[in-house]
C-alpha cells in the first residue's frame, strides 16, 4: 500500500468517526410523553446538545413532529401538551396550579431568596401559544406557603398566567 492510499484511508476513517459522533443516540428519557408520543429518539451532537424528537398526538387526532432541546436540564416530567414536548426548567420546580394542563416550556427564575418569576408559553382559546409570566413569593428553603392561598389557583386565562379565585373551596388548616 503506498503512502497516498494510507493517508486516504486514515482520513476516511476520521470522517466516518465524526459522522457517527454527530448523530450519537441516547436512551429515551422517562416521562408521561411516552403515553401519547411515538417515533421517539434522543440524539446528541458533538457540541453536547441533546435533543429529544418524537411524533406526538395533539389531542385532536393529529400528529405533530415535536422536539425538546437540552431535555437533560428538565427539572420534572417530560410531557406532551397539545403535541409539544415540554418540561419545567430553572433552578426550582414550578408552583402547582391548573395552568400546567395548557402551558409549556415552564421556567422558574429566582429574583430574590423568596421572590420568583414563572415564565411559560400558554395556549389561548383560539389555539395560539403566547409567552407569559407571573411573579410570586415562596420560601423553598423553609417550605413555607405560596403567595396564593387554597382559595386561589394559578391558572392559564386565555394565554395569560393569572391567580384566580376558586369557587366553593373550603380550606383545611
Amino acid at each position: 500500500m503506498n503512502l497516498c492510499t494510507k493517508i486516504l484511508l486514515g482520513l476516511s476513517s476520521i470522517v466516518i468517526t465524526q459522522c457517527i459522533m454527530l448523530a450519537a443516540s441516547y436512551a429515551n428519557p422517562p416521562g408521561s410523553y411516552q403515553r401519547s408520543c411515538w417515533n421517539i429518539q434522543a440524539i446528541g451532537n458533538t457540541n453536547g446538545d441533546i435533543t429529544l424528537y418524537a411524533t406526538c398526538s395533539n389531542g385532536n387526532g393529529e400528529a405533530v413532529n415535536s422536539q425538546l432541546r437540552h431535555y437533560d436540564t428538565c427539572k420534572e416530567d417530560i410531557s406532551n401538551i397539545d403535541g409539544y414536548l415540554t418540561c419545567a426548567r430553572g433552578n426550582f420546580a414550578p408552583p402547582p396550579g391548573s395552568y400546567r394542563e395548557t402551558c409549556r416550556d415552564l421556567y422558574v427564575k429566582e429574583l430574590t431568596p423568596i421572590r420568583f418569576r414563572l415564565s411559560a408559553i400558554c395556549q389561548s382559546i383560539d389555539g395560539g401559544w403566547h409567552p407569559t409570566a407571573i411573579e410570586y413569593t415562596h420560601d423553598y428553603r423553609n417550605r413555607q406557603v405560596w403567595s396564593w392561598t387554597c382559595e386561589t389557583d394559578l391558572s392559564n386565562i386565555n394565554g395569560v398566567l393569572q391567580e384566580i379565585a376558586r369557587e366553593g373551596v373550603v380550606c383545611v388548616q
